[in-house]
């Protein structure tokens, strides 16, 4: 677990639990609890009962608001669940699921961070209800984008990184980019369609935040007898998930229940090469003997990227590299 508060203090302990946690699980519980301060923690309540409210609406009127109408980056909009309660005529859930035969098995609603931070274009996307909800998902997104750059820079200081290429600067805030707030509601299912809701895949982003009351994420545990296991949720934590643009921009150095995920992700015009560490080069230099050289040409950009996994997500091409990150996928 590593504690946001002592991190942000540079703490030289907590930076090395947070890069050892990156290197080998690829996640880890970040405590954010902090006494004088409680508002990403109120507000994280506060997103809660606003999905409850958002997913109350009828679906007619969610549907006004269908993900795959409001844009081909499917970063804003409503995913309906794809479950037997619902009508038989209803649309279905749209991303291959963890069940043979079966989508996914929730339903959500996305809120791209460009929404958050150009309202215009967030009253033009959504329901009223989110609309007037404009000042708390700005706070949140505001309180989010500072968690993550913390974390980006406690990163690019471990992995030595040139000023002139750390992470966080491939994910400035007012820059373009497919980062999105998601908010998820599972429904209780019949014992005959329970199962893993979704398909095993890794995150395409850099960072996700994901705050949970009830447990689901499961995570496969490195090495020779990997298991998938459950990753509880703990009081006053964010579970962090490393995603595949930071692993790829580290050269694979870093490994009924509502949720809130804030998903970080690189501007649109990042192209997902290593940057140029000195501890990966050491790391590959060990493992293989040389260190490749990748250019900037060689690499796909976080938007590619990002179309490629929806494709694959949708189940409109088969391409297990890209559902899983794979590093033979990254050429243009």
């Amino acid at each position: 677990m590593v504690n946001y508060k002592r991190l942000a203090a540079n703490d030289i302990n907590e930076a090395e639990k947070l890069f050892r946690a990156c290197q080998t699980d690829g996640f880890f519980y970040l405590d954010l609890y902090d006494p004088d301060d409680q508002i990403v923690l109120n507000s994280v309540d506060d997103v809660y009962a606003l999905a409850r409210s958002l997913f109350t609406l009828d679906d007619a009127e969610k549907l006004i608001y269908d993900v795959d109408k409001l844009g081909e980056m499917k970063l804003n909009g409503y995913i309906i669940l794809t479950a037997p309660i619902l009508l038989v005529n209803s649309p279905r859930g749209r991303n291959i699921g963890g069940l043979n035969s079966k989508r996914d098995g929730f339903e959500s609603y996305a809120i791209a961070q460009n929404s958050i931070l150009f309202p215009s274009q967030l009253h033009s996307l959504h329901p009223l209800l989110l609309q007037t909800s404009l000042p708390l998902l700005t706070t949140l997104t505001d309180n989010f984008q500072a968690i993550l750059t913390t974390l980006l820079t406690s990163l690019s200081t471990s992995l030595l990184l040139p000023s002139s290429a750390t992470l966080q600067s491939f994910h400035r805030p007012l820059h373009p980019s497919s980062s999105i707030l998601r908010l998820l509601h599972y429904h209780p299912l019949p014992a005959a369609e329970r199962g893993p809701p979704q398909t095993p895949h890794t995150d395409l982003g850099t960072l996700t935040l994901l705050f949970s009351q009830l447990p689901g994420l499961q995570v496969l545990r490195p090495g020779p007898a990997a298991e998938w296991a459950y990753v509880l949720p703990q009081p006053n934590c964010a579970i962090v998930n490393v995603g595949d643009a930071l692993a790829l921009l580290t050269g694979r150095a870093m490994a009924r229940r509502f949720s809130v995920a804030y998903l970080q992700r690189a501007e649109d015009q990042t192209k997902l090469v290593p940057v140029q560490s000195p501890l990966m080069e050491e790391r590959t230099r060990k493992e293989k003997g040389v260190v490749e050289s990748k250019s900037e040409e060689d690499g796909v950009t976080s938007g590619e990227w990002l179309r490629k996994k929806f494709s694959v997500l949708r189940g409109e091409k088969v391409d297990e590299g890209v559902l899983t990150g794979s590093k033979q996928t990254l050429v243009a």
